[in-house]
């Protein structure tokens, strides 16, 4: 799943609440690079 910092919170508490798995994984890696086109399209996407 791609999404926004702002949106970690509810993105975490949505899926430890309806993930059938007892510890689900949940990663949270930093991206070290993106295009500007890729980067404008995360941030419209994610902010729906």
């Amino acid at each position: 799943i791609k999404t926004v910092d702002d949106n970690l919170h509810d993105l975490r508490e949505a899926l430890f609440a309806r993930h059938p798995y007892e510890v689900p994984e949940f990663v949270v890696l930093p991206i070290a690079s993106m295009s500007d086109a890729y980067g404008a399209w995360l941030l419209e996407s994610a902010s729906r």
